[in-house]
């Protein structure tokens, strides 16, 4: 929606876990000139896909790449490289 179809200026979605159920929220910026209901309708039919078909391989690798990032970052920040770079 941003770089391939360019109806959005931005997107960001959040998943939150909850005892009892989740939140997931969907915040998209329309381009000057794009109607809301179309870029609403746009970001359904990217669900609508995901749920019938799923992540692709590329987008469990990244997803994966990012996890993985995030977790060595914590363990740095923790005491490890990051502590001795600072020190």
């Amino acid at each position: 929606m941003v770089y391939e179809k360019q109806i959005a200026l931005d997107v960001a979605v959040t998943q939150q876990s909850l005892i009892l159920g989740s939140i997931f929220e969907v915040q998209a910026t329309a381009r000057p000139g794009v109607k809301p209901e179309d870029l609403e309708k746009a970001i359904n039919t990217e669900l609508d896909a995901f749920r019938t078909g799923g992540p692709t391989p590329a987008e469990l690798n990244r997803a994966r790449n990012v996890l993985e990032s995030r977790i060595i970052e914590r363990l740095e920040t923790l005491g490890g490289l990051a502590a001795s770079r600072t020190g």
